[in-house]
């Protein structure tokens, strides 16, 4: 149901980073899992085989998709395909020429009933002595789309007045982003749940309030990422999503992972 490959932003050059995207590309009707709170599945995993000398930063996962809410249940999806990108560093001393990577991967695809599978994709780069131009492949570019932002970025350069206001009471969230149209919250792998996520997580208009549950003896701690819908400019509805993180000791915190736990590349099963 899903057909796993690998694709790259361009040539590789020594002391560079370039993009390696692991692109799922998900049957009709059937969706896989964000790496964040959800009711029910499961996100990818994998395992990288870089080059010696090769490294993988942080991966970033693109905005998933509330899916589920008529069903009783909340999940945060990819229907269609999804990328994540990896950004990997080329060491300094790496020759011209060609390099193989290799990516082993885990996931679990749903539609009325849940199937796991697993794949194995191989991609040959070709490392250049000097950086050259290329054609950023459509399923990065896509990926890059819907990038989920560290805190509220160009948001918070309004003036005062028009700048979002994010904000933990009392175990209750509130988020208000002057201009925005709709609001949604999802809730990040290591956040504290909602109280009623399905009645709370999305509203219409600029301001959402949800009470949030404290399990019993753990701390209250609340992240996850922020989906905004606005009128734009040019009077089109636009899209941004935003990570926060709120945790006992620092009560507000604009900027975060993108996702509390986001996985290293090398991501353990």
């Amino acid at each position: 149901m899903v057909n796993f490959s690998l694709v790259a932003d361009g040539s590789p050059v020594p002391s560079g980073t370039f993009t390696l995207g692991l692109r799922y590309k998900i049957a009709k009707g059937w969706h896989t899992y964000w790496d964040g709170l959800n009711d029910t599945g499961m996100p990818a995993s994998w395992q990288l085989e870089l080059p010696d000398g090769w490294t993988a930063g942080e991966a970033q996962w693109p905005a998933p998709v509330r899916y589920g809410i008529e069903n009783g249940v909340v999940d945060h999806v990819y229907m269609d395909e999804a990328t994540i990108l990896i950004p990997i560093t080329v060491p300094t001393s790496t020759q011209p020429g060609e390099a193989n990577i290799r990516v082993s991967s885990k996931w679990l695809v749903c539609e009325e009933a849940c199937i796991p599978e697993k794949g194995d994709a191989t991609l040959t780069v070709k490392v250049v002595a000097e950086l050259q131009a290329s054609v950023v492949p459509e399923a990065i570019a896509k990926s890059r789309g819907r990038a989920i932002t560290r805190g509220w970025g160009e948001l918070s350069q309004q003036a005062p007045t028009l700048a979002p206001t994010t904000k933990l009471e009392e175990a209750v969230l509130h988020v208000h982003v002057p201009g925005a149209t709709k609001l949604a919250f999802f809730p990040g792998r290591g956040s504290s749940p909602a109280e009623d996520l399905i009645a709370d997580g999305e509203t219409e208009g600029n301001t959402l309030r949800i009470p949030m549950h404290q399990r019993t003896g753990e701390p209250l701690t609340v992240c996850g990422v922020i989906e905004v819908t606005r009128m734009s400019k040019n009077k089109t509805l636009q899209t941004s999503w935003h990570s926060f993180d709120f945790t006992p000791e620092t009560p507000v915190v604009s900027e975060s992972k993108t996702e509390s736990t986001s996985k290293p590349a090398t991501n353990p099963e």
